[in-house]
């Protein structure tokens, strides 16, 4: 589970719906990478970084790091 990314969405007041949105993805394939079943693509990282205003470079590996 990415316990980060989902606390940074809840700080910045991103859904997963718009975060599906955003990636092009459906809610569900946005819930099976938030809970660890399936990984984020280098590409999708990157975007998520920007949805949350975040530097990937330095904050990519939190984020997306499985607890």
């Amino acid at each position: 589970m990415l316990r980060n990314l989902m606390a940074e969405m809840v700080r910045r007041d991103v859904s997963r719906r718009r975060l599906a949105e955003a990636l092009g993805l459906t809610r569900r394939s946005i819930d099976n990478k938030v809970t660890g079943h399936t990984r984020f693509k280098t590409a999708e990282q990157k975007v998520v970084c920007e949805m949350l205003g975040m530097d990937f470079e330095s904050d990519a590996e939190s984020l997306f790091q499985d607890m």
